[in-house]
């Protein structure tokens, strides 16, 4: 694979999507798949010394778990945030890792005075949570990270799945659409959008393909690994 025959990408701004694009599970997960809400009532039964039921009750009275970043319950509930910081931590990063090309990318957009945003489901410190088990980030932030965009950044209930979403970004951090790079993994909800919203240069990653890059009518770039977006990036 040569260099001229990549497509070319200007981009001074880039939003990436977290799950499947940067997170991928571990051969050796363990078994016993939980939620963020899971790991919280586990750390209320323990610390309060109360029932599953009880728990669950005594958070839907703080708030819609579905909708909100349950680290803004933690206050309320009287959860210490570095407790239930060191319970996702523990279970994370025994079920996922950040995928080796993303880990490349991360660390190297930032040097070249590339900015980068999470654009995804997940909230700031979820995102913050899993960037963290590849010693990516830490519970105050991440020094490889411009700005964090998540569900529960706009105040819609669909976040991401919102088509006011990418606009939204847009318009908070003033980027131009026209050197702008939205990196996913999901053809409905990262590129579909992405492309609606005016950005026009969108890479999926589908670390299963057999070429290299693949681009397609769609208007997205297909990669086999981010390592490719940074040689289209360019040196």
């Amino acid at each position: 694979m040569t260099a001229k025959l990549l497509p070319r990408l200007t981009a001074t701004d880039v939003l990436i999507d977290m799950n499947g694009t940067l997170t991928c599970l571990k051969k050796h997960k363990t078994k016993d798949e939980k939620s963020f809400l899971n790991l919280l009532v586990e750390l209320m039964m323990e610390s309060k010394v109360i029932s599953k039921e009880e728990a669950l009750k005594r958070i839907k009275k703080v708030g819609n778990p579905n909708t909100t970043c349950l680290f803004s319950f933690l206050p309320t509930l009287g959860i210490s945030r570095h407790d239930y910081w060191d319970k996702v931590q523990q279970y994370l990063s025994k079920r996922i890792e950040i995928a080796k090309d993303a880990v490349y990318l991360i660390l190297t957009l930032p040097k070249r005075g590339i900015r980068l945003y999470s654009a995804t489901t997940n909230s700031r410190m979820a995102t913050l949570s899993k960037l963290a088990v590849s010693g990516l980030a830490t519970i105050d932030g991440s020094p490889y990270f411009t700005g964090f965009f998540g569900g529960d950044s706009f105040g819609d209930p669909l976040g991401k799945f919102s088509p006011s979403f990418f606009p939204s970004i847009i318009k908070e951090t003033h980027l131009k659409p026209a050197k702008t790079l939205m990196i996913g993994d999901d053809q409905e909800h990262d590129l579909a959008p992405a492309l609606a919203a005016g950005i026009k240069q969108v890479v999926l990653v589908k670390r299963d393909q057999k070429e290299p890059f693949i681009k397609k009518n769609d208007g997205g770039i297909y990669v086999n690994s981010l390592k490719w977006v940074l040689k289209m990036i360019g040196d």
